[in-house]
């Protein structure tokens, strides 16, 4: 993949005819027939095309006290929201511009997480020690043109009257946030959570000999894995699917953005001491998976006759395709999944959980 022609940020004409959407200091076109999703501190725009298995996430934040310096917000900014949530290295820098007393920086970098592969772009706009920031991720260059409009369409605020200290005590938070709040919240769900069937209701797998296991791990730079097996008792297959992407926290709203994933068929092989074959083969066959962005209520707790594993309780008002039917409540459209690492018989050989 070449670095994209949307790294050159200076020079562009923000001009647009379509309906604009304002956020913070910024105002700008959607892209036609992607997802837009809000919160108090950024807005997400989304593309994928799941036939290809291609995406495209551009991501707003609200802007924060900073540096005077464009360059140090920008190297501030690359190091919170790219280097800790991507792992990529040092970026390939752009041509430096203005807009509206704005100084404008960007760079681009190749990364590979959890199996995905593509390129992270990051924004800065500084002005009288004001920061805002856009990342793009994408893994294909067949967004470039709707990267280049969105880009092109927008419109920054005249430049901020100047901060008369930037400076902040312990006890005092800065009216825009700091450079500190680049940091995720993830950190409040980080952690390995399960759901295994044959764990909570061993009359159920008694009776039909069909035992599942799903679960998520929330890495603390803000990926997400997950995995679903199904073993049924009798069947010479096991069913595997899984997932990578991304999440973000807002308070108790969890959102799960899959950006990889897909559907396994796998042969028995082995016996566990209940000569039971529940171990993975040889895989024989992969089929495309759904991928859905889901916007979960969350909470974690403590649940009646277990108080010392840890739950994560996620409400929608829907089953989706990861979670399928409710696990803990239906009326109440709730799932529960444990804080407990899944066993090994669980996970095919290679994949990493």
């Amino acid at each position: 993949m070449k670095i994209l022609l949307f790294l050159i940020f200076a020079g562009i004409t923000f001009t647009a005819f379509a309906q604009k959407e304002n956020f913070d200091v910024m105002s700008f076109t959607p892209v036609r027939d992607w997802k837009m999703e809000r919160s108090d501190n950024t807005v997400s725009l989304t593309g994928v095309n799941e036939a290809k298995g291609t995406f495209c996430i551009i991501t707003l934040y609200k802007s924060l006290n900073g540096s005077t310096n464009s360059k140090t917000n920008f190297g501030t900014a690359w190091q919170k929201l790219v280097q800790q949530n991507f792992g990529a290295g040092k970026p390939k820098m752009g041509a430096p511009g203005k807009e509206n007393g704005w100084e404008l920086q960007s760079g681009s970098a190749k990364f590979e997480k959890s199996g995905t592969t593509g390129f992270v772009t990051l924004i800065t706009a500084t002005a009288n020690s004001k920061m805002a920031n856009m990342v793009i991720l994408t893994n294909s260059d067949a967004y470039t043109s709707q990267i280049n409009s969105f880009v092109a369409s927008i419109e920054l605020q005249k430049k901020p009257g100047t901060a008369a200290n930037t400076a902040t005590s312990p006890t005092e938070q800065p009216q825009n946030g700091s450079v500190d709040d680049l940091q995720s919240n993830n950190h409040s769900i980080s952690g390995v959570y399960i759901f295994n069937e044959t764990m909570s209701s061993p009359t159920f797998y008694a009776y039909t000999r069909m035992a599942l296991c799903r679960g998520y791990r929330f890495n603390a730079d803000g990926t997400y894995n997950y995995f679903n097996n199904m073993y049924l008792r009798g069947n010479p297959k096991l069913t595997f699917s899984w997932e990578t992407g991304t999440y973000t926290v807002n308070g108790n709203q969890l959102t799960i953005k899959p950006l990889k994933g897909q559907n396994e068929e796998w042969s028995k092989k082995g016996e566990d001491g209940s000569g039971e074959e529940k171990f993975f083969g040889k895989r024989l066959s992969i089929t495309t998976r759904k991928l859905e962005t889901v916007t979960y209520t969350f909470e974690k707790k403590t649940l009646p006759g277990d108080n010392k594993t840890i739950h994560l309780l996620l409400k929608y008002d829907k089953e989706t395709i990861r979670d399928a039917g409710y696990t803990y409540d239906k009326n109440a459209k709730l799932w529960r999944y444990g804080a407990y690492e899944p066993d090994a018989y669980h996970i095919p050989p290679g994949f990493k959980f």
